[in-house]
């Protein structure tokens, strides 16, 4: 039997001789000794469950401090992100106010979700204008993929595909491959190459087709924050549009040949009263070259002070009834040449509609040589009368029905 040694330190002790007792004191001892044995170990447990215990906290607080530090970090970095999205946010919140930062944060959430949504609804209207737009649009990215096209893209250049299945194509090689349909294929790519590589707008692009058609071509470059982020190109057809110009273009051409080679005045001002047309003979009677005259008033140059009012009152009368006194009629009254200096003038002016707006045409001619020959024909016919009148010689004048037309005083 092995003793506890507390135990056997007793024995030896206070009774030196306990290994010679009998067998009911070897009994009694042997349950002593049971009873330090179960002392000790009960002894033990407390100190074993707190050794445990300390070890198992350690763990835990290396634990929490490793949570506190994420969590620390992620707030850190949760202030710096929000600094830099609102500068002003430190004045607003305190530094250790978590609820208010994450109120902050809740605020710029809901603003952001409504912004969203706002964005969201805009991007949807202007994606559906664009499909519904006239000419061909098509927007590719930096890498020259297609992020967007509509349907008038495909038809102008005979695509058979819906625009969605063009998206995230790759348009590197495009200009090669369509190069055919126009008249000049390199100028084509290397205009496209050029625009590329410029990265700047070009508007009113003119393309000739092998078919006849004639597009014109818009180029706008996509810059976000200063940084090239795509571009957008613009197909119309213009072909229409083309005849009609050089049609007019030919009339105007016509219309100016013979304005020029009129032997009268042609002036034609607007609603406002301002000169937009002076042909040669109005330069040579009035003394203004065209460039001196355009877009500065008639009134100013001229008409006499004596008639600017009727002028200006004529012109209001006929926006507002329609009718002007002058009007779609020959007549007679004086005007100003670049001396200042007044001359009669034989005038008509016909109003016409173009474009939806008023215009006023003048044909002016110098009457100043005939006003002179009929002044010098009135006085030679008075000056004979005079004569005639004063002569001793009685004279009668008939006409073929035998009616006196003129007798002098002598006759009477």
């Amino acid at each position: 039997m092995q003793i506890h040694k507390e135990l056997l330190n007793k024995l030896n002790k206070f009774m030196p001789e306990w290994h010679e007792k009998g067998s009911d004191f070897q009994q009694l001892l042997e349950s002593i000794n049971e009873s330090f044995l179960q002392f000790d170990k009960k002894k033990q447990l407390p100190d074993q469950a707190f050794k445990i215990s300390e070890e198992e906290y350690q763990i835990i607080n290396e634990q929490l401090q490793k949570v506190i530090n994420e969590k620390k970090n992620s707030i850190d970095k949760l202030k710096e992100a929000l600094l830099q999205i609102d500068k002003d946010v430190k004045l607003k919140l305190e530094d250790n106010d978590l609820e208010s930062w994450a109120d902050h944060v809740k605020n710029l959430i809901t603003k952001k979700n409504i912004a969203d949504k706002e964005l969201l609804k805009n991007t949807t209207r202007i994606a559906s204008l664009i499909a519904n737009l006239h000419t061909g649009v098509l927007v590719e990215n930096e890498d020259r993929q297609i992020i967007y096209t509509n349907t008038e893209f495909c038809r102008l250049f005979g695509i058979p595909a819906n625009p969605n299945e063009l998206l995230g194509m790759d348009c590197s090689h495009s200009a090669e491959q369509s190069k055919s349909l126009f008249k000049d294929p390199e100028t084509f790519v290397n205009r496209i190459n050029q625009l590329l590589k410029n990265k700047q707008a070009v508007i009113g692009d003119i393309l000739e087709l092998n078919d006849g058609r004639i597009f014109e071509r818009d180029f706008v470059p996509v810059f976000v924050d200063n940084e090239y982020k795509g571009h957008w190109w613009n197909y119309a057809d213009v072909t229409e549009k083309k005849k009609i110009l050089t049609a007019l273009s030919q009339n105007e051409m016509k219309t100016r040949l013979i304005m020029n080679s009129a032997l009268d005045a042609i002036i034609t001002i607007d609603e406002f009263g301002e000169i937009i047309s002076w042909n040669p003979q109005a330069e040579k009677i009035f003394g203004w070259s065209e460039d001196q005259v355009l877009k500065k008033r008639i009134s100013e140059l001229i008409i006499p002070i004596q008639y600017r009012q009727a002028h200006e009152a004529g012109l209001k009368k006929y926006f507002k009834t329609g009718e002007g006194p002058v009007l779609q009629k020959l007549i007679e009254l004086s005007a100003l040449n670049s001396a200042g200096e007044e001359f009669p003038i034989e005038l008509t002016i016909s109003p016409f509609d173009f474009e939806g707006k008023v215009f006023f045409c003048s044909f002016i001619r110098d009457i100043s040589n005939r006003k002179q020959a009929e002044r010098a024909l009135s006085l030679r016919e008075e000056k004979f009368r005079s004569i005639i009148a004063n002569m001793n010689l009685g004279l009668l004048e008939v006409d073929n029905e035998d009616v006196i037309q003129f007798c002098n005083q002598s006759f009477t």
